[in-house]
Formats: C-alpha cells, structure tokens, sequence
C-alpha cells in the first residue's frame, strides 16, 4: 500500500501517480472553500475472492485525521450485484465537538496498471459523531470487475489482485454549512413555516460567567426571547426563555429549535442538543421556557482545566436555532391536550373538539347556544353568556350536555379545556382548563349537574385589546371562535364514588366519616322468594361507628307504591335505648351490575337519625318499568337490571354533631382539670377512648385499644373480670396503661400522668374516673401503671347519672387522658437503673450456658482451641474463660470442645429458628446446600428451559410502569414471555443487557406492592408482609386480570432469575403451591383465635367457656355473621368430650375462607402459565419465598470473598477503605449500594456467589476507572462498580454515598 501528500514527500516518484493524484485533484469543485489538507490513499489487496461481507483496509492518516476505506462485498440492498464503497473517520465516533468538511473520490484500478482504472463520482461530506461513514452504495457492478479492457486487455481484478483507493480533500467549515447542519435536526412534518432564526451568544469571560447569566433579549417574529446559562460548577444548563407568554395570556408559539456551543472562531468545533426538535414545543402562559443540560466533558478536558476545542482564550458561544410554524386545530389540541391527560387506571373512550364560529359578535343576546353537536354518541352544546352570571365584566362559557335531562341513568366522565381565538389566527387565543391529576379536574355529567363551564372565564375588556406585537385582538370585525376539547373515560370504581362525592354539599358542616356500601343482587325476581314473610329485602352493614340498614321493597311499600321500588336508609345501632343524634347526608342508588357508568341516584337531604327518627328514603325511588329498558336508544347504553341482576348502594356522609362536640371539650376539660402539672413543662396530651360493644361480666375478657402520642405507641387494655389470679380482686375491673416502646428499648424514658375513665356509650356526663397523683416514668424496666374500678360503679344506676348505669346493655366507652412532659429528674434514675441492670444481665449471662451461632469462620491456632464454621450452632458454658474468649462445644458433638473468641459468635434462640430464619437472621449451611439442590433440580426440567433461544423485547413507559406493564406483559402469550426477555424504557436510551430487566422487576415489585391500588394489603400493622386484599373487586374493576398479571410477575421472576423487592405472607405461598393447610398455618390467618385454640387444646375446662358449635366470620365488606360449625351448632355445647371436633372444626373453617378465593385463583393461573405445576412436589412455603424474593439481609463477608477486581487487588488501600466503608454502612445503606451496581436489592439465599447477570451467574466487580475527583459509576447488566483511586477513606465514603444517592448508572453492551 502507499500514501501519497501534497504536503509530504512521497515514497514514489511514479510519474503515474502524481498524474493520478493531479487528476483526482481537478475532478474536485473546491467551491471557493479554504482547503486546510488533501492526499491518497491506496489500498493493495491481494485476495480479492476471500473477501468477507465487509471488510476494512488499515487505519491510514490524513490531514491529521485516522480514516479507514470499508467494502461491502454482498449488499442486500442492491440486490447483490454491486460493490459498496465507504469512508469511515475512525477519531470523530470519540469526540462530539469535532466536524470535518470533505470532498473525496473513491477508485479502483489494476493492482500492476495506472491505466486500468475506474472513478467514482466526486462526494461531499460533513462527517460528525453522529455522521462518521459515508459512501457509495453502487460504487461498481461486481461484473465489471472482471471484464477485460477492450485496449489494454486487462480487467481491474488479475490474479485476484486489485487496488481500491481514495482521494481525500479536506476544508474549513464556513459558517453557512455549520448552520445548515443544526437546521436539517429539524422535520417539519408538513407543516407551515412561519420564521426562523439562529441566534449566538458569546461568551468573552467563562472564569467570571456568574451562576445565572442571561443573554441581551433578541426579538424572532414580533416575540421577546432570551437565553440563560446556569455555570452549575462545570454543569451548565441552558435555558430559551419567551417573554411575552410572561405578561400575555394570548400569546402561542409552537416552534422546534436546536441548543449549541461552539468554538468562537472555528465552525469546525461545535456541538447540538436536538432534543427539542423531534416534536413541537409550544411556548404560554403556562410553560414559558425549556431548558436543557450540557455535558460538563464538552467544558472540560480529561486531563482537567478547559477543553480547549470550545473553550479558547476563555471565551465560547452558546446559541439556539428556532423554527416558528403556523397554528392549526392540530397545533391547538396539541397544545392543549396537557389539560385533558388522564392519570392512572382510566380507559379513554372518545375524544372531542368543537369550535364554534362567531360572526357577528354585537348581534350575541345576552344567553347564546351553539348548533348542537354529537360526540360518541353523546349530544352537547356550548352556552356563551355575554353578561356572565356572578359578573357582568366577565363573560360566562359553559358545556352543557343534553342526554343527561331525557335519561337519569346517564353518566359521563370527563376532563375539558375551553378557549377563545382569534377568527383568522388559530395562534392568538385564550384558555381555561384544570390541569393535573387531581380529582378535581375531572368533571361528572349527570341529571343534577348537566353543565360544567367558568362563571368568569375572561374579562370583556380582554377581548377587544389588541397586542402590541400582532396587533390583533380575540374579537376583531366582530368576529371570534369559541371553542372546546374534551376527552371522555370509561368509569371505574374511583370514579364513580368521586361522583357521588360530588353531588353531596356539605352545608359548612365538618365532615366525621364517609364511606360507600354496595349491595350486590343476582337474582332480581326471587328476591320476595328468599324473605317469605316479608314484602322487603333488606342488607345489615357497618360504617363508622354506626349500624346500619337498606331496605329495599322491589314491588313497592304499601298499594300505593306498587307500580315502583322504595328504597331507604335506615339506622339500627341501638333502637331500644336512646343515643346521640346522628347528622347525615346520603345518596341512594340502583346501577348496572357491570357498569358503573349507568345508575339512578336520588339525594337524601340533610338527616338527624335519633331514637323517634331512624329511616329515611324514597317510596317512589324508580318505575319498575324502568329498571329493564335503556332511555337513550342511540346510545346502546345498559340498563339498570340485565340478566337479573342489578347493585344496589349507599353513599353516606356523617357530620360532626355541634351539641356533642361541646359535651367532649366539656369532658375533656374536667379531665384536664384533675392533673397538677407542678410546673413541669407538658409536651403533648391526648384523650383516647374506644367503644366496648359487648361487655361480658361473667368472663375475663380483655379490650384494649392502641394510640400514639408523643411518638410513642400505648396500649390500654381493660380486664373485665379482674385478676384470675387474684380472688379479692374480682369484684374489681382492672385498666392497665402500657408503653409499648420502652419495653425493648433502654434508651427511651418516658415521664407522664393520667386519667383513666369509662364512661356511658352516649352520655359524657355518665362517668367514672380514676387518676395518679404523682409523674410516672415509663422504661424498660417500669412500662405500665394501673387501676381498678369497682363493678359497682359501672353497673350501678346511679341518681346523678339521671339513673343510668356506666355500662348500658354492655355497652359503654373506656378511655385515657394522657399528658406527657419534658424528662429531666429520671435521667439520674435512669442511669442507675440501666448500670443495675446491665450487671445483672452480665452476671446471668454468665453463671448459664447459652446457645450461641458463629458469625464468623475461626481456624484454630493453639491445642487448646477450637475450630468453628460460620452459621454453625454451639453451647457455651464459659463466658469469662479469659479475656476476650469463651470455652464451649459444638451443638451436635460434646466432645469437640475448646475455646474460640466471644467476637466470632452471637446468642440466638435455637427453638426460633424458623422465625430467625423468616428475620434472615440465621441461615444455615445445611438449610443453603438443600436449598441449592432444589433450586438445581427444578431448573433442570425442560419447562423452565428459554424457547429457541430467541428473544422477546418490550418497551416501557417508565411514567406509566404498572398500567404499560399489565397491558404489554398480558398481551404476550407464556411462550413468549419464556423467550429471552429484553426491557426498553421508552424515551431512555439503554440498552438491556442484564441491568434494566432487575431494574423493571425491582420497579414493578414496587407498584405490585403498593396497598394504594387495593389489590394487596399488609398482613398486620406490624408488618410489610403483603397478603390479598379481598376488597379488590369494590375498588378496582376488571381486578382479576390485575391478579393474573401478578401471578405472571411472580413466574417470570422464577423464570428468568430475577428477584422481586416484596414479601407476601407463608400461608400466601402456601396456598400457591397447593399445599394442605394445617393448624399452625390459623397464626398466619387469626393470631387471637390460634392463642384461644391452642389454650384449650392443652386445657381443661372447656365446659365452662360458653362456647357452642357455632363462630362469627366476616366477609369482605366488613360484614359480621354466625356461622353454625355443624348442623343445630348453636344450640351445641362445647365441652372436653367434644372439644376436639370442635376445635377441627374451627380450623377448617378459618383456614378454608373464600373471600380471596377468586383473586388467589387469578394469581395461580397467571403464574402457572410460566413455571410447571410441580414445583410444589420440591419447594415448600418457605423456599418459594427465598425463590422469588431472595434474602434482605447482607453477609459483608460474603459480598467481599465473592468479588472480582479489574485494575486493582484486594490489598490496594481503595479497595480496603471500600469494604470498610460497606462494613460501616447499616443494612439499609448496603442495599441501597447494592441496587445502585446491579439494579436489586435482593441477595441469593445461596450468597453472593451465585448473584445472576443477563441469565447467567455474574459475580460482583470492582473496576479501576478514573481520576480521584470523579463519582463511582455503576453498570448494573453487570453487576460491576467503576470506582475511581481514592486514596483517603472519607473522599470514598463521600463519594459512594454520593454516587448512591444521585443513582449514577449505565446501562449498555460491552
């Protein structure tokens, strides 16, 4: 090969390549650019017949710049009958700022002759980052190669040998082409160009460049712009700002535009964001500027200080090209569309835009109506009030729909956005909307509220101002267009108790509680049939603290009703004694068993329910003839009863009653009134009380109730039959008031007094109270104080209670008042106490053999010593050997025994080791090695195999991740989603190689988990375990499609080795493998009830427990019923003879409840489709919880033994302060570690070692990358952290911390 140069001396003095070079030269129009370099290039090759498809010649220089020629022998795209040709810049792929201008000719000639030689055209290239190979796609026929010249009798390819080459002419880059190279980033997509415009900024002083600097202000037709750069330390940001959407509401631009920077004297050096221009931005009132992030590498050089490319002799110019385009109803709705987005779970059913024109604005009445129009089915109408309705400055706009007046059933949801524009400028208008996703910008169209618009929508005066800068008015030559956008949803559930919100005004009153009760009907006409003594049905249901009742009458209440159905609310909670008035307002309604969206409403006005009044409702609620037929023909709408079934529901609201909340201050202040703060600072104080509805005095029952003041959690718990234990103490009744956080905490003291009381159900004046005169300090030593109350005063009638008892019908409210105060003189108490107590920990600790678990590999060194495994169990007998060691054996041999350091081991419990394990406090070596051959077992079944080891991907919408997740995951068939799976964000440019697959599980497992969308509820208070929600099918319609979509989650995780960042219950997992629930399994379902069982299963006595063959259950709605165990189960006693049908009969029951069962069943059959039915033949409960959630807790030990290194070894001082600095962190800090290098937070049950990488095992790695004043930089598709040579221990804490933090992650192939 040879390269020839202008500017060099050339090996050769061939006259027939200077001709070569000379006439390659002159077939190049310079057009009067400055040439900066030009030369040739010849490439010999020698085999030209085992050319592979592309093949490229070595790396050759010109002009100062790395190039390489690139052939493609096969190209498809000319249907294989000719040979491409292309020149690839090698150092423009690394450098953003760099632009070269080129002109070249490519040939081929005989590899012995000058002569035999073929040309191509002359190309042109500006070559970029982003643009770095151009060619000739038809550069020769591949027959021409071979055909020998008529004259010279020679064909281009002899001997298989040939050379192709290139001349290559380089030039500066005028300004013009840069500029005509940020404009091409712009499509207009057909639309009308109104003006555009390049403006630069220059930069004459970065060092003195303030933190926010703004431009000079540049005008770009008739509108005020400017740029701001934000510094940011190296980050800079720059901003396009529009000035007039600041003080104009009028005023609308839709434009594209392109940020750059460039060098202030060479086009050659620059750089562009085309973010902004692949789709229209559009500049108002309420989005007047954009801004976008500049790399900190284009200012600074790797070497640090200023990159001198851009930055030279301190001075840059940042700019911005706009393109301005004319407004249409597109660009309006484009525009506007912000306002009609909807959040969430909502089915967009049809969307709508009006515009209605205004010729002759004088000639308005004061009330004008537009043509009616038809959208979906659905027939509206604008009214435009010139006077406006609560001022005559403003005018009134309003959409009214038409359908709702002729047909009450009809229902429409949606959000809407009003304008006003000029006649001939779709560009100058004015609007109004309610954007975001609030509720309150969803709008209800329904027989009480057909009209939804703006009182004050814009002011008279507005609409004849004309703008300086257009010099156009909204009205002009009396013409206007008024117009409106809206899009209409489908109801769910969310919705349609939104609505009934919406139609109760609260009259200034404060609202006590709110709720909605659903009464399900399958069978309409045998309703009579079910209740054959009465003319009505009725449904018994709980809100609040109230009972309550629908009664329904289907044919009428009395003759005169018979033609229609009566409905009524009606309050049971005590109808035989009297109670406090309760303020209510209601809505009734009958609705479409499918359709939420079709329903009959009636209000309830304001309603105070009392002993004398306890019903209220509607005798003529609806026509029977009614119920089965649809009003609206054109709409194909439902109709309220269809195959016989129909809802029938209760929205309540309750109100705060005036009179009563007097009577609580009152009671609330003679409390107060009974403790002497003796000049100690209070802090906080509460009343608490709770309802006692079935007192028993005959049992020892305990009630108690919990609150938090102060931060701290109490517990008041009232013993109605006194102490067992204690016979004088029976006629008492014992309150006990407990500080539920001090009793495992030492370092919490708690100093108070208080109030214990019990007082009548309904009267504050009918009360008996008990008080300690003296502070009581709550600690670990010292966590409750109590009190008891004689029986014979809470049964008693007394004369200044008006001759009512305390408890009433077993009935009546216990409570506490409770002030807190500053701690000062139990410090010193404290200590003490602490001290003592630590000394006789010690002491017991000790004299006793404890059972002990190594944290630690120890290998012995002396005779005397012994060798101990981490996770291995042993008994200490020992503890105070010799200092800092401990004598003891190994659990399972005696007779290894020895000494071994106190630090390698910790005590544990081994009785609790299934609950140790269950806290990934313990897992043993055993219980890994079993779980491993499990895990090797399964996955070796050809079912949990990948299918044709091909590929599925799916994009997602990160904004949208649940619903874009369900939609895109559940319309892929199982065979599919057991292809290799492959994540792409939308808008996010990574590419999955391992990273964003743990990142998306990591995601979902988030949202699947989040009790806000009512599939899923915590188990207890006291848990995050995760467990159905069997409320789902109130909240959430279609909820066994989100069930089944959980259950596939729950497969692919198993499938493709990933982990989900959530815990259900073991009694969930075991009922997804089908296994046979036992009574262990009732603790997981009613720890209350599995106590009781378990008491009198170890117990005698059952006689004497009141208890027959009969329980009460709740179903979903909250519901309480008894339930007959076993026919007559009411009327059977319970006693030691029977107990233990008994007792298997509860179980069954409890065990065996239905109300999750349709969502449980949704879940298995999702999650079968993926994984084989016989996992539960080798998992149980407890292994399918480490296998699709993995372990919480970190071994550092392990995280450090399985670790590889690139650039450094464990030795080197960053490597030692980074695992210091692990060792430091609590586990919640080396999770989140964890999850910022591979994307979970999830760790194996088998350990580190096998920690999973694109499918396969990826250990974690530790890559030596960059200079000291760079963050750690994650690869999460493989599991690796770049971590720069910190040479101190805090630069590395701060800078991983950092990293953590801000979540610096890439997601690539390497």
């Amino acid at each position: 090969m040879s390269l020839l140069s202008r500017n060099k001396k050339t090996k050769s003095n061939n006259k027939e390549q200077k001709e070569l070079v000379d006439k390659l030269g002159n077939d190049i129009d310079n057009e009067d650019l400055e040439i900066l370099n030009e030369g040739i290039y010849e490439w010999k090759i020698k085999n030209w017949s085992q050319l592979t498809d592309k093949i490229c010649s070595p790396e050759f220089n010109i002009g100062g710049f790395k190039w390489k020629l690139q052939i493609n022998v096969h190209n498809k795209n000319n249907n294989n009958e000719h040979i491409s040709l292309y020149l690839n810049n090698v150092d423009i792929q690394y450098d953003s700022l760099c632009y070269i201008n080129t002109k070249y000719i490519f040939f081929i000639r005989n590899y012995y002759d000058y002569s035999c030689i073929q040309y191509g055209d002359s190309l042109s290239n500006c070559y970029s980052k982003n643009n770095y190979s151009f060619g000739n796609e038809k550069f020769i026929e591949k027959s021409k190669l071979f055909t020998k010249h008529e004259d010279l009798k020679k064909a281009l390819v002899e001997n298989d040998r040939c050379v192709v080459g290139v001349y290559i002419r380089t030039f500066k880059c005028r300004k013009e082409q840069y500029m005509e190279n940020i404009k091409s980033c712009i499509n207009d997509e057909n639309h009308e160009i109104l003006n555009e415009f390049f403006y630069e900024w220059k930069i004459n002083n970065w060092d003195k460049l303030s933190n926010n600097e703004y431009s000079p202000e540049f005008y770009i037709e008739n509108h005020k712009w400017k740029l701001k750069l934000c510094k940011n330390s190296f980050k800079p940001v720059i901003s396009l700002e529009n000035l007039d959407s600041l003080t104009d509401n009028t005023v609308h631009i839709c434009s594209k535009f392109v940020f750059f920077v460039r060098n202030s004297d060479n086009y050659d050096y620059y750089h562009y964001y085309d973010s902004y221009s692949k789709s229209f931005n559009y500049f108002n009132k309420e989005k007047n500027s954009y801004k976008q992030n500049l790399e900190s590498n284009l200012f600074l050089s790797k070497k640090g200080g200023l990159n001198k490319y851009l930055i030279e002799n301190n001075s840059f110019v940042v700019g911005v090209f706009i393109r301005t385009y004319k407004y249409n109803e597109v660009q309006i709705k484009n525009e506007l569309d912000y306002f009609i987005k909807y959040y969430g779970f909502y089915e967009i059913l049809s969307e709508g835009f009006y515009e209605w024109n205004i010729e002759d604005w004088e000639q308005i009445s004061n009330i004008k109506y537009s043509p009616e129009f038809i959208i979906d089915n659905h027939k509206w109408q604008l009214e435009l009030r010139q006077n406006g309705i609560e001022d005559d400055n403003y005018i009134s706009l309003y959409l009214n729909n038409l359908d709702v007046m002729d047909d009450p059933s009809c229902h429409i949801c949606i959000k809407q956005v009003f304008y006003i524009r000029n006649y001939n400028d779709c560009s100058y208008f004015y609007y109004q909307g309610k954007k975001g996703e609030s509720s309150k910008s969803i709008l209800y169209y329904n027989q009480k509220n057909n009209s939804h618009g703006y009182h004050q929508f814009i002011k008279k005066s507005e609409l004849f101002s004309k703008n300086e800068n257009s010099n156009k008015s909204l009205v002009e030559n009396n013409k206007c267009v008024i117009g409106v956008y809206f899009r209409e949803s489908n109801y769910m559930k969310d919705q349609f108790k939104d609505e009934l919100k919406s139609l109760l005004d609260n009259e200034n009153l404060k609202v006590e509680s709110e709720g909605l009760y659903e009464w399900n009907i399958e069978n309409w006409q045998n309703l009579n049939e079910k209740e054959l003594n009465r003319s009505f049905n009725f449904k018994n249901f709980i809100f609040g603290r109230h009972k309550w009742m629908l009664q329904l009458y289907p044919d009428g209440h009395g003759d005169i009703n018979k033609d229609y159905v009566s409905l009524y609310l009606k309050n049971i909670d005590d109808e035989n004694i009297n109670f406090s008035h309760i303020c209510t307002k209601a809505i009734l309604y009958i609705r479409n068993y499918n359709n939420n969206s079709c329903y009959i409403f009636k209000e309830l006005p304001i309603t105070y329910y009392n002993e004398t009044y306890n019903i209220s409702g509607f005798d003529q609620f609806i026509e029977k003839s009614k119920l089965f037929i649809s009003n609206n023909e054109n709409s194909n709408k439902s109709a309220l009863i269809e195959n016989d079934k129909c809802v029938i529901g209760s929205f309540i609201r309750t109100y705060e009653y005036k009179e009563v909340k007097k009577e609580f201050k009152e009671f609330k202040s003679k409390l107060a009134n009974k403790i002497n703060n003796e000049n100690h600072q209070v802090l906080e104080e509460i009343l608490h009380e709770f309802k006692i509805e079935n007192w028993d005095p005959f049992t020892n029952d305990e009630y108690n109730s919990t609150f938090i003041i102060g931060n701290y959690k109490w517990k008041l718990e009232i013993h109605s039959n006194g102490n067992d234990e204690d016979e004088e103490n029976s006629d008492y009744v014992k309150v006990i008031l407990k500080n539920l956080d001090v009793e495992n905490n030492d370092s919490i003291n708690i100093c108070a007094k208080s109030v214990i009381f019990i007082k009548h159900s309904c009267d504050y004046s009918c009360f008996t109270s008990l008080n300690n005169e003296s502070f009581i300090y709550y600690n670990k030593n010292n966590n409750s104080i109590s009190f008891n109350i004689s029986k014979s005063k809470l049964f008693t009638k007394m004369k200044e209670f008006m001759y009512k008892s305390i408890i009433e019908y077993n009935k009546c409210i216990a409570g506490v008042f409770l002030r807190i105060y500053e701690y000062k003189e139990a410090k010193e108490k404290k200590e003490i106490e602490k001290k003592q107590k630590d000394v006789e920990n010690i002491e017991n600790l000790l004299k006793s053999s404890s059972l002990v678990i190594a944290i630690s590999n120890f290998t012995a060194y002396e005779y005397d010593q012994l060798d101990i495994r981490k996770d291995e169990f042993l008994i200490v007998t020992d503890w105070n050997y010799k200092d800092g060691w401990v004598y003891g054996y190994r659990k399972d041999n005696k007779k290894e025994k020895g000494i071994f350091p106190k630090i390698f081991v910790k005590i544990c419990n081994e009785n609790r080791k299934e609950e140790n394990i269950l806290r990934n406090e313990i897992i043993t070596p055993e219980y890994r090695i079993s779980f491993e051959n499990k895990v090797k077992q399964f996955r070796s079944q050809n079912d949990m195999k990948m299918i044709n080891n091909s590929e599925t991907r799916i994009i997602i919408n990160r904004n949208n991740l649940f619903n874009d997740a369900f939609t895109k995951i559940m319309n892929k068939s199982p065979e599919e989603l057991k292809k290799l799976l492959r994540i792409k964000y939308k808008d996010e440019e990574g590419i999955d190689a391992g990273g964003l697959l743990r990142d998306f599980f990591n995601q979902i497992s988030k949202e699947i988990g989040n009790p806000d969308y009512s599939l899923l509820q915590y188990s207890n208070d006291n848990s995050y375990e995760l467990e159905i929600n069997p409320k789902s099918n109130i909240v959430v319609p279609d909820h066994l499609k989100y069930f089944k979509f959980i259950g596939r989650i729950m497969g692919l995780a198993i499938f493709h080795k990933q982990y989900l960042s959530l815990t259900f219950t073991l009694l969930f997992y075991k009922k997804i493998l089908n296994k046979p629930l036992e009574f262990p399994d009732l603790k997981y379902v009613d720890l209350e009830i599995y106590k009781n069982i378990n008491w009198l299963r170890e117990n005698e006595g059952a006689g004497n427990l009141s208890l027959t063959f009969s329980i009460e259950n709740e179903d979903c709605y909250g519901n309480r019923k008894k339930i007959e165990l076993k026919p007559n189960g009411a009327n059977i006693d319970v006693n030691d003879l029977n107990k233990e049908e008994y007792i298997k009969l509860v179980v069954e029951n409890k065990l065996n409840d239905r109300n999750d069962e349709e969502q449980l069943n949704s879940i298995k059959e999702g999650f079968y489709e993926i994984i084989p039915k016989n996992i539960n033949s080798i998992f149980d409960e407890l292994d399918l919880k480490y296998l699709i959630s993995g372990i919480n807790e970190i071994d550092v030990d392990d995280w450090e033994e399985n670790t590889d290194y690139e650039g450094y070894n464990k030795n080197d001082i960053t490597i030692i302060n980074f695992w210091k600095c692990v060792r430091e962190f609590s586990n919640d800090k080396r999770k989140s570690l964890l999850l910022f290098a591979t994307g979970n937070s999830q760790v194996p049950v088998t350990g580190f070692k096998d920690l999973q990488g694109n499918g396969n095992i990826q250990h974690f790695r530790l890559k030596k990358y960059g200079a000291e004043d760079d963050l750690p930089i994650s690869h999460t598709c493989f599991n690796r952290i770049d971590l720069p040579p910190y040479t101190t221990y805090t630069q590395l804490k701060q800078k991983l911390l950092r990293a953590i933090t801000e979540g610096v992650k890439s997601f690539e192939m390497e």
